[in-house]
């Protein structure tokens, strides 16, 4: 794990050209220096963004020199790894699944067990002689919806988030895939942009990370990824109740809800759904084989 040191120095960008491989040896020392596991891999993907080619080429080319101005990009993205940023905001890329998504810091980094989200509305869908409608809350990046996009046949899909910015982000992923291309994105809190609405399946992946857990995340969370993104009161089942409380009156009969929730409050989120109206709830586990999504639906 990378340990965070505030007064790691930012590289002075000195601006002088250099070989790849020199460049390289440097770059991975001064990461691993300061904990940063595959410190070369990380390095050689900093240069290779740096310096507009691929990694392989990195490798390949160590005794091309370097440009100034890519040296100094490369030494500058060094720089805000080695101060903590996470690497995909550094890179600008995450990926998720089939996609390869710009992030930043207006949008949390798609997380590996929120594929099996997406893997879960799929199932469920493919099981349907029908096409159905989706409704996102809390678009993100857009992992979700543009996964369902390219990946599923549904006859509408609508995301919503409350952050315009994130939005923007989203947008600019959804338009790099022409299967994207119509999806409906709107501005709003939970159902108020869709406040007359009818979907066959809600799903969302919302905050909920309780107060007092948020301030025991690890710094690379907290300096760079966007709170509200994260965290939720009623010790993180906020986001979790409005849904659930919501959903019924956005789902057709028989229509899926699928949510991501924190592992510890699995069972609590379920019981809340049936508490809600809803039938065969079930609680299913992530690719850590932790209690990660419930599952319910509207009853016929």
């Amino acid at each position: 794990m990378l340990s965070i040191n505030s007064e790691a120095p930012i590289s002075t960008n000195s601006a002088t050209p250099k070989r790849i491989g020199d460049l390289l040896s440097e770059s991975a020392t001064r990461l691993s220096t300061l904990g940063v596991i595959d410190s070369r891999k990380e390095a050689a993907h900093i240069l290779a963004v740096a310096a507009g080619m691929p990694v392989a080429d990195v490798f390949m080319r160590a005794e091309t020199e370097l440009p100034s101005a890519s040296v100094s990009s490369a030494e500058t993205l060094v720089g805000r790894r080695v101060a903590g940023e996470p690497l995909q905001y550094v890179l600008g890329v995450a990926g998720f699944r089939t996609l390869e998504l710009f992030v930043d810091s207006r949008v949390l980094i798609p997380r590996p067990e929120t594929e099996g989200l997406v893997e879960v509305v799929l199932s469920w869908s493919s099981k349907r002689d029908i096409k159905t409608d989706v409704l996102e809350i809390g678009a993100g990046s857009g992992c979700i919806a543009i996964s369902l996009a390219v990946e599923g046949d549904f006859d509408s899909i609508t995301a919503v988030d409350v952050c315009d910015e994130a939005l923007n982000v989203a947008k600019l992923n959804a338009s790099r895939y022409l299967e994207a291309a119509n999806i409906v994105w709107r501005h709003g809190a939970f159902f108020e942009s869709v406040s007359d609405g009818s979907f066959d399946v809600i799903v969302s992946n919302p905050p909920y990370i309780a107060p007092v857990e948020y301030e025991r995340l690890d710094r690379s969370v907290l300096d760079f990824e966007p709170e509200t993104a994260l965290k939720s009161e009623e010790e993180g089942m906020q986001h979790i109740r409005t849904i659930v409380q919501g959903a019924g009156r956005h789902l057709n009969p028989g229509g899926l809800l699928a949510l991501e929730v924190d592992s510890r409050r699995a069972e609590r989120a379920g019981r809340l759904a049936e508490e809600n109206g809803f039938v065969l709830v079930e609680i299913l586990n992530d690719v850590f084989d932790r209690p990660r999504f419930v599952i319910a639906e509207r009853p016929s």
